[in-house]
């Protein structure tokens, strides 16, 4: 992109109000249900969240195909439950990831998660979200929010989910592509297509994908999206996301989720506006913020 044309990007891009982000959340609620939990302080975003325990069934949806990280008290607790499809990593299972998509379940989003370690099409993950869509809220409850799905995953899986949200087969409301992989395990198409707000992460210490490969192969081509950020966590290799325990960065992902499908106000203000308090961390590089938006 040249110089010019980049600046004009990020004058029109700047002129957006804040309200892009969770602006499409508009099916109706039933009356006996909060909209979203509330949580005060983002602190508390690397806390056990407001649904606490999780059920982890690892042959679920389609073909028993998947594994399906569930609030336990889905059916009462009294809240809505976007949903997350997910992507492993080349080689990878959900339960390499089981600290991470434990905890978003635990801040009551669902999420299904393909058991393929080859997800780099994007095809297991469509297919968990269509299944969520139809047979979801007969399973789920109607505390199930199956119009709001986000897709997530790591290095291949990021890959994966990047072609997720550019498929013709469903509407992605947010994009949580880790460390993603478009040059080896995985082929993007339709990036330009991708209008979801999203969040590029990568480590400043991964060897296997490098941030630069991410920016001229990912980034430069997200020519669409209704909000990117684009950041790249200090000192964290290729396999931050893996582990039993959630790692630091779930902080950021939760607050992200929960900006764009959540609408929570503190958690926007990580990513926009004039205090953009993830933009002034130590720890991370911002690179790609667009404020306000």
């Amino acid at each position: 992109m040249k110089k010019s044309n980049f600046w004009l990007a990020f004058i029109l891009l700047a002129s957006y109000q804040t309200s892009v982000l969770g602006e499409h959340i508009s099916n109706p609620i039933p009356p006996e249900k909060m909209e979203f939990p509330q949580i005060t302080d983002t602190d508390r975003y690397m806390e056990e969240g407001p649904c606490g325990e999780v059920v982890i069934n690892r042959k679920d949806g389609p073909k028993e195909a998947f594994t399906t990280f569930v609030p336990k008290n889905i059916q009462d607790n009294g809240y809505l439950h976007p949903v997350i499809t997910w992507g492993n990593g080349t080689g990878g299972n959900p339960m390499d990831y089981a600290g991470l998509l434990s905890h978003l379940a635990s801040h009551c989003f669902v999420v299904i998660a393909s058991n393929s370690s080859s997800t780099g099409t994007g095809r297991q993950m469509i297919d968990g979200a269509l299944w969520m869509q139809t047979d979801g809220p007969d399973i789920f409850g109607d505390g199930l929010r199956p119009d709001l799905i986000a897709a997530s995953g790591h290095s291949q899986g990021g890959g994966g989910s990047l072609n997720t949200a550019a498929s013709d087969e469903l509407t992605i409301k947010a994009l949580v592509p880790m460390m993603p992989d478009c040059r080896y395990t995985s082929r993007c198409r339709g990036l330009s297509k991708i209008t979801a707000p999203t969040f590029v992460y990568t480590g400043s210490l991964d060897t296997i994908v490098a941030d630069w490969a991410v920016n001229s192969g990912v980034v430069q081509n997200l020519k669409s999206v209704d909000y990117l950020f684009y950041a790249t966590h200090l000192g964290r290799g290729h396999m931050d996301p893996v582990g039993s325990s959630a790692p630091d960065s779930a902080i950021e992902f939760v607050a992200f989720y929960r900006a764009v499908l959540m609408g929570d106000q503190q958690a926007k203000q990580l990513f926009t506006g004039t205090a953009c308090k993830l933009c002034d961390q130590s720890g991370w590089r911002v690179r790609n913020s667009f404020e306000p938006l």
